[in-house]
C-alpha cells in the first residue's frame, strides 16, 4: 500500500466521499501535520502494519482546516493529529463514532499511542456483529480494553501536552474566524469599478466574451498545480449561453461561470453543492434527450437562496460538453 496525501480542496471533498461510502471495506487513516510541517506519527509505519486493512493518508496543515471547514473538528484532523474511521462509520450517522490521537508529549509517549491506533485501526476494519476472520493479535475484546486503556494511560501522562495542544488548537481557530471575518467583510464592501467577469462591449460577439470569461475563471478557479491534471478541454456554446449569462449581475455571473469550469473539468459531480443531475420533464419525468443522442444535465450554481441560478448543458455522443443556458431554478427548459 502506499500513503496518500491530500493537499487540496478537491483532495477534500473526494476524501470525504470516501469516508461516507457506505461500500467501504477498510478503516481510514488520517494523520495531520503540524504548524511547521513535522508529522508526529509515522504514516508509513502506519500504513506497513495495517497492509491491506487501512487506508493511510496524511494532510498538510493548511488543507486541514479546509477539512475541518467542510466538515467541523468533530470529523477533522489538524495540529499533528491522527484520526481514525473505522469501517461503517460515517459522518452522515451521529450513531456512529471516530478516534482522534494527539500527539504524545514525546517520541516514547507518542509510538505507545501509534502502536494503539494501529490495532484500533485494523479492529476498525471489521464490521460490529460480523463473525469475519479477524487477526490473531490476541482475543479481540480484550485487545480493545488494553489498547483503550493504555491510551488513556498515555493521555492522562500528557496533560501538559494536551493543554498546550488544546490552547494552541483555539488560537489557530481564532485566527481562522478572523480570516474569515475580513474575507467576508471585504467581500461585503461595495464594488462599484470593479471588472465584470463578463464583458461583452469588449469583443466582436458575445460567444467570445463567453469563452474569454471562462479561460480566467478556470485560471482562478483551478490551482496551478492542478492546471495539467484538469486542463479546460474543448467545449461548444448553445446559442442561449452568452444571452442567458448577460442577464445576471456581475457576482452571479462569476458564480456561474465557476460551475461552468467545474463542468468542463469534470470536477461539478465531486464538488460539493453542485449536486449534479440530469435534467428531466418535471421531478419523474423521462430524462432529456436531443435527436444526436445528447443528454442535458443540470448543475446547482446556487442553493439556499431565493430564485437560486441553475447551469443546463448537453454532453453529446462524441465527449464534447455544450454548455446551454444559465437560468433559475424552476426553468426546466433546456
Amino acid at each position: 500500500m502506499t500513503v496518500q496525501t491530500i493537499h487540496s480542496i478537491y483532495d477534500v471533498h473526494e476524501l470525504i466521499g470516501l469516508v461516507n461510502r457506505p461500500t467501504r471495506q477498510k478503516s481510514l487513516v488520517l494523520v495531520s501535520e503540524t504548524e511547521n510541517g513535522a508529522i508526529p506519527y509515522n504514516a508509513e509505519r502506519i500504513d506497513l502494519e495495517t497492509g491491506t486493512r487501512a487506508d493511510v493518508f496524511t494532510i498538510d496543515f493548511k488543507t486541514a482546516f479546509l477539512l475541518s471547514d467542510e466538515v467541523g473538528k468533530t470529523y477533522s484532523a489538524f495540529g499533528g493529529a491522527t484520526r481514525i474511521y473505522p469501517r461503517g462509520f460515517s459522518m452522515r450517522d451521529a450513531a456512529t463514532t471516530s478516534e482522534l490521537f494527539l500527539p504524545g508529549f514525546d517520541s516514547d509517549s507518542t509510538r505507545r499511542r501509534e502502536d494503539a491506533l494501529i490495532h484500533l485501526a485494523l479492529r476498525g476494519s471489521y464490521l460490529p456483529g460480523r463473525p469475519e476472520q479477524r487477526p490473531a493479535i490476541a482475543p479481540v475484546e480484550d485487545e480493545v480494553t488494553r489498547l483503550r486503556r493504555q491510551l488513556a494511560e498515555a493521555r492522562a501522562a500528557d496533560d501538559a501536552r494536551v493543554r498546550d495542544l488544546l490552547v494552541e488548537n483555539a488560537r489557530l481557530r481564532a485566527a481562522a474566524v478572523e480570516r474569515r471575518t475580513a474575507t467576508a467583510a471585504r467581500k461585503a464592501r461595495p464594488t462599484t469599478g470593479a471588472a465584470a467577469p463578463f464583458e461583452p462591449e469588449r469583443f466582436n460577439n458575445a460567444d467570445d466574451a463567453a469563452r474569454h470569461a471562462i479561460l480566467n475563471a478556470w485560471v482562478q478557479r483551478v490551482e496551478a498545480r492542478e492546471k495539467e491534471l484538469y486542463p479546460l478541454p474543448a467545449y461548444e456554446l448553445g446559442d442561449a449561453f452568452a444571452r442567458s449569462l448577460a442577464e445576471f449581475d456581475p457576482e452571479q455571473q462569476g458564480k456561474a461561470l465557476r460551475a461552468a469550469v467545474d463542468v468542463l473539468t469534470g470536477r461539478a459531480k465531486d464538488v460539493r453543492g453542485r449536486r449534479l443531475h440530469q435534467l428531466r420533464d418535471g421531478d419523474a419525468g423521462p430524462a432529456r434527450v436531443r435527436e444526436d443522442g445528447a443528454t442535458c444535465w443540470r448543475v446547482d450554481i446556487e442553493t439556499n437562496t431565493p430564485s437560486a441560478r441553475r447551469l443546463h448543458y448537453w454532453q453529446r455522443a462524441d465527449g464534447v460538453i455544450e454548455l446551454s443556458k444559465v437560468g433559475l431554478h424552476d426553468d426546466y427548459r433546456a
